[in-house]
């Protein structure tokens, strides 16, 4: 027997043998192949969550339009069957939520008050570890952290740099959509880490009449 070491999760692999023998100086022929998968592993990755807050004009609650990409490993540890989506008021967990969706997308409506929200990815043999946002409540008001942006262009990009007045931020989410984008989910983001500076190239936005930038 023969153990096969090094092998990546959930993939298919086929295996065929063949023999010598200590008196010959031949091999013989293949033998047939023999498939079989590897077992799956739980997603060591995050998810990659943002969120769309939209207040209401006649009462205090918010739709808040949640959406993720889940991270792209390789080599892959299974196929994700779906995304746990938990959400409470701050400092009061018993009263947690849970929600199910096979969509990267999903809409929550939260009263006034702050909210945690977390978000995992699923497959056959486990989850994966959470993502966590922050919802801040109504009454907050949010610090001027950005204090300038400048936008510019080279021959094949988009340059966006910022001026904050908290130099000890590290991480910032740099959100955009097309001018006239009326649907939450029609919104893109990138996370930018220990950088006040983001690009992207120019062909990301050729259809667009018009881009919304902000920073975050």
């Amino acid at each position: 027997s023969c153990n096969l070491t090094g092998l990546w999760d959930s993939t298919e692999y086929s295996v065929a043998i063949r023999c010598i023998n200590n008196e010959s100086e031949f091999w013989s022929g293949w033998s047939g192949e023999k498939n079989e998968s590897t077992e799956e592993k739980a997603p060591s990755g995050k998810v990659d969550l943002w969120r769309v807050i939209e207040s209401s004009h006649s009462s205090r609650n918010r739709s808040v339009h949640l959406m993720w990409k889940p991270l792209k490993s390789f080599p892959p540890s299974g196929r994700i069957l779906g995304y746990k989506i938990q959400y409470f008021p701050e400092n009061k967990s018993a009263r947690k939520r849970t929600n199910n969706s096979t969509e990267k997308k999903i809409t929550l409506l939260l009263n006034e008050e702050a909210h945690i929200i977390s978000v995992t990815a699923y497959n056959s043999a486990g989850e994966s570890p959470e993502a966590i946002l922050r919802i801040p409540s109504t009454d907050e008001k949010s610090s001027q952290v950005i204090k300038a942006v400048i936008t510019s262009t080279t021959n094949e990009e988009v340059v966006v740099q910022w001026i904050t007045s908290e130099p000890e931020t590290t991480t910032y989410v740099v959100e955009w959509y097309e001018e006239l984008e009326m649907d939450p989910f029609g919104r893109s983001w990138q996370y930018v880490s220990n950088s006040t500076e983001w690009k992207n190239n120019k062909s990301t936005f050729i259809s667009y009449s018009g881009i919304c930038i902000y920073i975050y």
